[in-house]
């Protein structure tokens, strides 16, 4: 980051582990999974969605079309991770759903980096150009973590059809806003490898945030604007 926050045309907000504090939702999410696998059919779900994260983790270094903006990224997540495991697309598909994107909306907001969450309602008032953009879908997060009504973008939609930290879906977004000088945008998010690596081929600024609340307390100064 090498300028004030106002000095930003547009700010992207990564979501997981950046608007939310990761690890001790990942540890709720895992007592949660555990337990169902008293239930029948638990551990498969289990197992599957750990392949699945795990999938989506590499996708970059072995997805089959990866110059093909027209594909349908995570159908085609779950057609290679069933060629893998035997198990349908469907059946792949419905414990993502379940385990990544649904179960986890009712007790996210518990985890909510309330910081970052005032300065963003900030931001809104202010009308300054902020949008989130994840490797997952994020419009369903944003809401259970009631932060305002900001765009979101994802790897999978079909303009971007990548993962970070391909540069792609910052370059998309940055055509979307008209912005075609790139030190103008800063990339706000939590891991190095993945959204700092993007910020980096992208040409944008970017800010790493610690993972923990208690480290993040010297950062948050620097998003701050009267």
């Amino acid at each position: 980051m090498n300028k004030h926050i106002n000095e930003y045309e547009l700010i992207i907000f990564d979501m997981d582990g950046t608007l939310y504090f990761q690890r001790p939702l990942q540890i709720h999410m895992a007592f949660k999974m555990i337990c169902s696998c008293l239930k029948p059919g638990g551990l498969s779900e289990l197992i599957t969605v750990l392949k699945f994260r795990k999938l989506r983790e590499q996708w970059n270094e072995i997805q089959i079309s990866p110059d093909n903006s027209d594909t349908d990224i995570d159908k085609e997540q779950y057609e290679y991770l069933s060629a893998k495991t035997g198990k349908s697309p469907a059946i792949i598909e419905a414990s993502v759903q379940k385990w990544i994107y649904e179960k986890p909306l009712s007790i996210i907001c518990k985890y909510r980096d309330h910081h970052l969450f005032e300065i963003i309602k900030k931001y809104h008032l202010q009308k300054k150009q902020v949008v989130i953009y994840s490797d997952y879908p994020a419009i369903d997060k944003r809401d259970a973590l009631k932060l305002p009504a900001i765009p979101c973008f994802y790897g999978g939609q079909e303009e971007i059809g990548c993962m970070k930290p391909d540069p792609k879906g910052l370059t998309y977004i940055m055509s979307v806003y008209g912005i075609t000088d790139p030190s103008k945008v800063l990339m706000v998010g939590d891991r190095q490898s993945k959204d700092g690596q993007a910020a980096i081929s992208a040409g944008t600024d970017y800010l790493i945030l610690k993972k923990h609340k208690f480290q993040r307390r010297t950062q948050y100064p620097l998003l701050f604007s009267e």
